[in-house]
């Protein structure tokens, strides 16, 4: 049986794939564009486009039936009924496993992935799994990243946090614990939060990051509203310039 990977070519997915592969296990990224130095199976995908849904579902090309979907709900305000649609139409096709990655704040019947989240709570005949990490390692490391392009281009982390400590979680582990769901080694119908091994606050980050980098990164305290019109500055040119890794 093939696992479906959705959000396939992003950060937590790409390493589930690297694991299946390296077990020898079957299975397929979904994605809307497909990379050609890729050496996985890959499948057009759009949450936005129910005529591609069938696509992923159907068996092609020697491919055993999907027996299980690791579902990365696209980045958009109303994320919920789409990924809710394509639940259905995948039970459709009797798939029976279901892993979700929501996020630590999010209960069941939250907004956003909470949605998702008791939709799946709703339905019968299916395992599934929701799994909710907090922060990851990786908003300082990957260039496409608010933080990261924050270290590049002004040697600072930004937060609205005071002094609060983050226990932040790698998507490697993340990705581990995925993994094991997607092939039904965990507790059936649970939502386990996903906590790093260390609190840490943002200061504490700020220090690390100038040991590893060998330069001076300072943390910025701001409020909220600064925080987000910070994050939309950013947002913003990056539409029109192309960012590298802060980590080279």
């Amino acid at each position: 049986m093939t696992i479906l990977l959705t959000g396939g070519r992003g950060k937590t997915a790409s390493h589930i794939a690297a694991l299946l592969d390296a077990a020898n296990l079957p299975f397929a990224i979904a994605s809307r564009s497909c990379s050609p130095d890729s050496k996985y199976r890959q499948l057009r995908f759009d949450w936005l486009d129910d005529t591609t849904y069938e696509n992923v579902l159907s068996p092609k090309d020697g491919m055993q039936p999907i027996s299980a979907v690791w579902l990365v709900p696209p980045p958009i305000a109303d994320l919920a009924p789409p990924v809710n649609a394509f639940i259905n139409h995948a039970r459709l096709k009797d798939v029976k496993r279901f892993v979700l990655l929501s996020a630590s704040m999010l209960e069941r019947g939250a907004p956003a992935m909470g949605q998702i989240h008791e939709h799946l709570a709703s339905m019968e005949g299916i395992h599934y799994t929701v799994l909710r990490p907090t922060w990851f390692m990786e908003n300082f490391s990957s260039p496409h990243e608010f933080q990261c392009k924050a270290i590049r281009k002004e040697d600072k982390i930004y937060s609205a946090a005071e002094n609060g400590k983050v226990p932040f979680i790698s998507v490697v582990d993340i990705a581990r614990v995925a993994f094991r769901a997607l092939k039904g080694d965990v507790e059936e119908n649970i939502d386990p939060i996903l906590l790093g091994p260390e609190l840490l606050t943002y200061d504490d980050v700020a220090e690390a990051l100038s040991k590893q980098l060998n330069r001076k990164i300072n943390h910025v305290r701001l409020q909220e509203s600064e925080l987000a019109e910070k994050m939309h500055e950013y947002e913003q040119e990056g539409k029109k310039d192309s960012i590298r890794p802060c980590l080279n």
